[in-house]
């Protein structure tokens, strides 16, 4: 609910947005994995490797359907309760703390996107003049995304015609 409205972003291990909706409402968190899961099948043809998201996202058929579809590494701390046996070892691994780590990167680009990219405040009205500012904002935050991508390929790269020092 960051931005007055409920919007979902997932978010590629490289930083680039590759999925976002403004959901109507406040429908649980759990009720998006099924969507983003298909999403994500459509655009890079597999499922994601590692599924990371915050305790919002916990349900067992979310869990169960990453398991189904083949997801490898499932992040998801579970949502209130004590922790089982099992679980607090899953939790307690350093693979599912990594998992984390790199599940908070998408509140660096939730921050991006309020700061830097005109998601502060929407001054057009109704839900469709909202959707199409998230969707320019997203496109706003990909664009400078793979322009630093771009100029950090390109200074590892040695440039052109560049001299070449030869031992005699």
């Amino acid at each position: 609910m960051e931005f007055g409205h409920k919007v979902f972003l997932a978010e590629s291990r490289v930083g680039l947005i590759t999925d976002y909706r403004v959901l109507r409402g406040n429908p649980p968190d759990s009720d998006q994995v099924a969507a983003s899961l298909d999403s994500h099948r459509q655009l890079f043809a597999r499922v994601p490797k590692l599924y990371a998201a915050d305790r919002g996202f916990d349900h067992p058929a979310a869990r169960a359907l990453c398991e189904n579809t083949g997801v490898v590494e499932l992040c998801i701390p579970q949502r209130g309760g004590k922790l089982g046996a099992a679980r607090a070892a899953i939790q307690h691994s350093r693979r599912f703390k990594a998992g984390q780590r790199y599940r908070a990167g998408i509140e660096g680009t939730i921050s991006v996107l309020l700061r830097g990219r005109g998601m502060r405040r929407c001054l057009l009205q109704g839900p469709i003049r909202f959707e199409l500012l998230v969707g320019a904002s997203v496109l706003a935050a990909n664009s400078l995304r793979l322009a630093t991508l771009l100029e950090r390929r390109s200074r590892k790269r040695k440039p052109l015609g560049a001299p070449i020092a030869r031992a005699a």
